[in-house]
Formats: structure tokens, C-alpha cells, sequence
């Protein structure tokens, strides 16, 4: 069973302001999120798929580079 989690509740723990997770999602760059209505939640497990793509080894490495999504 999925763990699903609202915008306050993810955005808590990706500890960042609610209005920057809702940027993020007009500019395609958040966590993936699931559209219930007019409801959006996030599945805990893409969350933290989406913060190990992010992880780095330096402020050089520049990590996974991520196709468009369309």
C-alpha cells in the first residue's frame, strides 16, 4: 500500500516552504505528485527516490542529468 502524503506534509519533509514545492511543480522539477481532484499528494517512496537522484559527492559533481518530461 502506498504511503501517500499532502503538499504541507511534503513539504515539511523536505523541510522547504509550501509555495516552493508548488513553483517547483509548475516548473516540472518536483517530486513526481499524484493528482486527486484538486487535491495533490506525493508518495513518500518517490519522494525519496527523487531526493537519492539529487544526492552529489561535491559541489562539482553535477549528478544525474534528467531527461525533459513532457
Amino acid at each position: 500500500m502506498r504511503e501517500l502524503i499532502n503538499v504541507l506534509e511534503a513539504a515539511r519533509y523536505l523541510r522547504m516552504a509550501p509555495q516552493t514545492l508548488a513553483k517547483m511543480r509548475c516548473e516540472g522539477t518536483s517530486p513526481p505528485f499524484i493528482k486527486v481532484g484538486r487535491r495533490v499528494l506525493y508518495d513518500v517512496a518517490e519522494v525519496n527516490r527523487w531526493l537519492d537522484q539529487r544526492r552529489r559527492r561535491s559541489t562539482s559533481d553535477p549528478g544525474l542529468v534528467e531527461p525533459p518530461r513532457f
